[in-house]
């Protein structure tokens, strides 16, 4: 059974999917997507499981023209550290048609935090800006609460649903998707609990 879509779901249902909002005066796109190493090895770009977050990327880029946009993503290694996500994501969004300079890159950050503290200083929001933040909807939770602690409130714009809604109690014999699911699940409600006791999030 997908015990691992049971504990994505409640953290999914609280951003469910919404139409574009009118008023945008930026895109804030979290990394952790990116295949870094493959995308290094092959000098092509590599992805992972919630590619969504970069689609989107692109997506909002070409519906709001004329706001920033910014991808957040360093490498996340200890080592062979000569490329990054924010690399990998702006091959990405030029093979999909973007020009190099509709994108402004973080290529520092390592987790969540550094996230939201090193684009803050980059983008200087102003207080009453209408900031969109992409990420995989289980970990919109997470990410919202730690922009709120940066100062920087964010409306989600949630992608990479995990948890099939209404269909939770079926059986199949994906059994090594249900283990992934299980394992990255338990991590985001560990890690959301360790950022709210250790102050780090709302």
């Amino acid at each position: 059974m997908p015990l691992g879509e049971w504990l994505f779901y409640p953290l999914e249902k609280q951003n469910p999917p919404t139409s574009l909002p009118t008023q945008v005066d930026g895109i804030v796109v979290l990394g952790g997507v990116e295949a870094v190493g493959l995308s290094a090895a092959w000098q092509q770009v590599a992805l992972g499981e919630g590619a969504e977050r970069l689609t989107a990327m692109v997506m909002l880029a070409n519906a709001y023209p004329q706001v920033p946009v910014v991808f957040t993503g360093g490498s996340g290694r200890m080592v062979e550290q000569s490329t990054t996500g924010a690399a990998v994501a702006s091959q990405f969004a030029r093979s999909m048609g973007l020009p190099k300079d509709r994108l402004i890159l973080e290529s520092q950050a390592r987790n969540t935090v550094e996230n939201a503290r090193l684009t803050k200083a980059i983008m200087q929001p102003k207080t009453g800006e209408h900031w969109l933040l992409v990420t995989s909807a289980f970990h919109m939770p997470r990410s919202l609460a730690v922009f709120c602690k940066a100062g920087w409130p964010m409306q989600p714009y949630a992608v990479d649903y995990r948890a099939q809604k209404g269909n939770l109690l079926r059986v199949d014999w994906d059994f090594a998707k249900h283990l992934r699911n299980l394992n990255q699940a338990f991590k985001e409600w560990l890690g959301l609990a360790a950022y709210k006791l250790t102050g780090k999030a709302c």
